[in-house]
C-alpha cells in the first residue's frame, strides 16, 4: 500500500484514476460537466491535479454517485435453457 500523500501533493493521472476509480475519459468528462478539478500544467505534455481538490470532489459526491463508482452492476445469471 502506498504511503498517504500530504494535502499539498500533486497527483498524476494514474493517481487520480486510483483515488476516483474513474477512467481517463471519465475524468475529462467530469471536468467538463460535473465540476471535477482542472489539472495544472507542469510541462509541455505533463499535467497533475491538486490532491486536496480531488479528495474534496470525491467527498462531495452524493451517495448514489459513490455506489456507481464502485463498479458496474452485475448482470443477473442467465436462466438455464430448460427453465430451471
Amino acid at each position: 500500500m502506498p504511503e498517504p500523500l500530504p494535502d499539498y501533493a500533486l497527483l498524476r493521472r494514474g493517481d487520480v484514476r486510483r483515488v476516483t476509480g474513474m477512467s481517463d475519459t471519465s475524468i475529462y468528462e467530469a471536468i467538463k460537466s460535473r465540476g471535477f478539478p482542472r489539472p495544472v500544467q507542469l510541462g509541455a505534455q505533463i499535467v497533475a491535479w491538486r490532491e486536496a481538490e480531488v479528495r474534496e470532489w470525491v467527498r462531495a459526491l452524493p451517495p448514489a454517485e459513490m455506489k456507481r463508482r464502485r463498479g458496474r452492476p452485475r448482470k443477473p445469471p442467465a436462466e438455464a435453457p430448460d427453465g430451471s
